[in-house]
């Protein structure tokens, strides 16, 4: 081969070669650069949609995105749509119950590229039911009665009508609550363990919201209560007698005093 020819083959591979680094980046094959919800992510609530983006254009048509629980039923609302640049795929959700998802996608690229599959987990784990006995602290101690008892719950619908707080008092069922104030009944002396729990449904606790209180009641002291009792005791406005009784109390009085005068004149003799 001369070398005009050479020259020429040469200059059409590089020619060729070059084509081929410029067409390569209209061709290649997609790939998922982001995901809402992101894999392997724990929400707090339930996503509305599934959201994918890609790194080049998709074809039109043959993109699908299926969302499926964890007994393998699909759950997503079957409406995968393709936005304006051909990057970006969704699909919207039902309200998710708590759970694991699985999210299986497929996709076509542009002509002279392959498509893309690809499979990935998110979880609805939605903040557990708290409850907190604010007042009275524990290991408190009261003299006086009746105990105020105030409560805090999280996440947690007292609003709900099946939804209530059982209070125990030494192990005893007092109260089922649906506000977060209580007054205690008459304790006796001594020490007491409040515990509050969260209920739902039928009368269901949940065990894990439980929260307990140790208050102490005092002796009380009579010797006060003596005091305190003969504060606010009425004054006393002594004998009461009536005429007749006045009469036979003078009518002994001087005849014991005769007695003692006619005695006393004896005894001088």
């Amino acid at each position: 081969m001369s070398a005009n020819k050479l020259f020429r083959a040469g200059i059409g591979g590089v020619l060729i070669g070059a084509m081929l680094v410029i067409a390569q980046p209209l061709y290649a094959q997609p790939t998922l650069i982001d995901a809402s919800p992101a894999p392997n992510a724990g929400l707090d609530s339930a996503p509305q949609e599934v959201v994918l983006t890609f790194s080049h254009p998709l074809e039109e048509d043959g993109n699908l995105i299926v969302v499926t629980d964890e007994a393998d039923q699909q759950v997503d609302r079957q409406d995968t749509t393709l936005d304006e640049d051909r990057t970006v795929l969704s699909v919207s959700l039902p309200p998710l119950a708590e759970g694991r998802y699985q999210v299986v996608y497929m996709v076509s690229g542009t002509e002279l590229s392959t498509g893309l599959s690809g499979q990935y987990e998110f979880s609805v784990m939605p903040p557990r039911p708290r409850l907190s006995i604010l007042y009275p602290g524990n290991g408190e101690a009261f003299t006086e009665q009746p105990v105020a008892i105030e409560l805090e719950t999280a996440f947690f619908d007292l609003n709900t009508g099946e939804n209530s707080i059982h209070l125990y008092v030494d192990g005893e069922l007092d109260a089922e609550l649906h506000t977060l104030e209580h007054t205690l009944g008459e304790l006796p002396p001594g020490v007491h363990e409040i515990r509050a729990v969260l209920s739902v449904g039928n009368d269901d606790e949940l065990p894990e919201t439980a929260t307990t209180t140790t208050i102490a009641i005092a002796q009380p002291d009579t010797e006060i209560e003596g005091r305190e009792l003969a504060a606010t005791a009425e004054p006393d406005a002594g004998l009461q007698l009536s005429t007749g009784q006045w009469i036979g109390v003078v009518s002994a009085t001087v005849v014991l005093l005769g007695v003692g005068v006619v005695l006393g004149i004896k005894t001088r003799r």
